[in-house]
């Protein structure tokens, strides 16, 4: 992973790999996000997690430049899970500007969360311009 601090301290990562994060690190990771960012809320006992974490690692891959994918294993992160009203795994909540923007329940497909990719990559743009 590479990540570089620029003057306002914003943290521009390019990874083929997600991020983890938990209570302590997801606001940091979060707040210095340059791009859109989808975050994974799943647990290592869940199928359709493993599943779905496959599915954003496979995006995250693709799309590295221009996405963000965090994963957080809710069992590590209780706050995080009351906070974003997480109330079945998998979840997948996507952040642009450090607000949540749209969430997917359940298990997602490549191609819904390639048109949600889209879709949020757009907006971010439109909101630098």
């Amino acid at each position: 992973m590479k990540s570089t601090v620029g003057q306002s301290n914003r943290v521009a990562t390019v990874s083929p790999e997600p991020l983890t994060a938990t209570d302590r690190d997801f606001d940091e990771i979060l707040g210095n996000a340059d791009m859109p960012v989808v975050v994974g809320f799943c647990s290592v006992a869940c199928p359709p997690c493993r599943l779905q974490k496959r599915l954003l690692m496979k995006l995250c891959a693709d799309y590295a430049d221009r996405l963000m994918v965090v994963m957080v294993e809710v069992e590590d992160a209780p706050e995080l899970v009351l906070r974003h009203h997480i109330t079945h795994i998998p979840t997948q909540v996507f952040f642009v500007g450090g607000q949540p923007v749209e969430r997917l329940s359940g298990l997602s497909s490549i191609a819904v969360l390639r048109d949600r990719l889209e879709r949020h990559a757009s907006r971010a743009i439109s909101r630098t311009a």
